[in-house]
């Protein structure tokens, strides 16, 4: 199993036909593939179906490579992980709304976990579409966080710090939205709490 990466996004589009599809890939949970489709053919197996010498290995390693010279990745696992930045698609945390004659309503803002990191792949694509993006990611288990919009991947390592070097370190954006340096007091205050005490 990954570990999970938690993402808040915050998508936008001057389009708001645009918006509604984009809404509605999110809600079937094909928010990646809304952004950045895996072509037909790489929806196979990744992996193995038998011997060397079964004839659906020797079908599927053809596949594999017919996809490999045609589109640079054998399967969907390889374009997945590589264009995409996570294995899987993404389901938002809860169902997202979007209302463009709500109050001047223009974009959508949503939470949810995706594989190992962001699907940092997934926003690029979005802004080449005309859509503007600010995400906020943090991977407790690797222990790393960031922003990303417009201007790239803001990334912070904050492995080796204490809750007061990351208040410090990160965006306060970044801290409020993904409470880090709280969730990293917790733990240290668990920690001291399980230490025995000094005679």
């Amino acid at each position: 199993m990954p570990n999970w990466c938690n993402n808040t996004v915050e998508i936008n589009h001057t389009d708001p036909a645009k918006m509604y599809e984009l809404v509605g890939a999110i809600n079937e949970g094909k928010f990646c593939d809304f952004a950045k489709p895996v072509p037909k053919e790489l929806h196979i197996v990744a992996g193995r179906v038998g011997s060397a010498d079964n004839p659906e290995q020797i079908a599927l390693e053809a596949a594999e490579k017919s996809n490999l010279e045609k589109y640079g990745y054998s399967t969907w696992y390889d374009y997945c992980v590589n264009e995409w930045g996570t294995k899987w698609d993404v389901e938002p945390y809860e169902a997202v709304e979007y209302d463009d004659a709500h109050d001047g309503k223009t974009g959508v803002t949503f939470g949810f976990d995706s594989a190992w990191a962001p699907p940092c792949g997934v926003y690029e694509a979005l802004m080449e579409q005309g859509y503007t993006v600010r995400a906020y990611y943090y991977e407790s288990g690797m222990g790393f966080c960031g922003i990303y919009d417009e201007n790239g991947d803001d990334y912070y390592d904050i492995t080796a710090m204490t809750s007061e070097q990351i208040r410090e370190s990160i965006p306060t954006a970044l801290d409020d939205c993904m409470g880090i340096s709280e969730t990293v007091a917790e733990y240290e205050e668990e920690t001291n709490e399980d230490q025995p005490a000094e005679e």
